[in-house]
């Protein structure tokens, strides 16, 4: 399914929860029910992007439209500019299961040096949950994931499931990056067993968009 993009509210809401530079403590995992207000705005986002009518912006958007609408955000005190893509979306399965996406970046103005990561957010109902650890792009190359929490609520007795929020990033390197400025990528993201498999396709265009956006703040004086 193609990805759409977010807007109004739950893009907001999410790049707002969702915002942890390198090096900061990821949330720690729930196992109880009960959610802290913040993780219950992540579900109520995420699940509101099940009935979301918004159109696919991004994927038709020019590549200079879309380094426009990238977030950035500098903190000289820690050297770093931030560059947060716009949300992207897919619903699935009629509407049970909810996938958001975006690219962000960071430069190190010391350094020079630049990261780049997928962030996922992956809405699902199981009776377990996946724990979704492997990231396998479309050249068969795996790349590192880090889990930045997970959240369960909403139990169903008689299906034996509950409603799983799982939020983790992908590291991907500046030379996958530009590789993939033509032809976009897709990533799949799957569990230790194999058992829990989903793919985020990225568009070109969102890629370029992204690229053009760090150099444009890395040629900054």
């Amino acid at each position: 399914m193609a990805p759409r993009a977010v807007s109004g509210d739950f893009g907001r809401t999410l790049l707002e929860l969702c915002t942890i530079a390198p090096g900061a403590r990821a949330p720690a995992t729930r196992r109880d029910v009960g959610m802290t207000h913040a993780s219950s705005l992540l579900l109520l986002a995420i699940a509101g992007l099940v009935g979301c009518n918004a159109p696919a912006r991004v994927p038709t958007m020019t590549p200079d439209e879309i380094a426009h609408e990238v977030n950035v955000e500098r903190v000289p005190s820690r050297r770093v500019v931030s560059f947060l893509g716009q949300p992207l979306g897919t619903d699935e399965l009629g509407g049970g299961v909810a996938t958001q996406f975006y690219l962000r970046s960071f430069l190190h103005t010391d350094t020079g040096q630049r990261e780049h990561q997928l962030f996922v957010a992956r809405r699902y109902q199981a009776s377990r949950a996946v724990e979704y650890v492997r990231a396998t792009d479309d050249e068969r190359s795996t790349h590192p994931v880090t889990g930045l929490g997970r959240d369960f609520g909403s139990c169903s007795q008689s299906l034996g499931a509950c409603i799983y929020t799982e939020r983790l990033t992908v590291s991907l390197d500046e030379d996958f990056l530009r590789a993939k400025r033509d032809t976009g990528f897709r990533m799949t993201l799957s569990s230790e067993g194999g058992w829990g498999v989903f793919d985020v396709e990225v568009p070109a265009n969102y890629v370029r968009g992204q690229l053009i956006a760090v150099e444009a703040a890395d040629k900054e004086p």
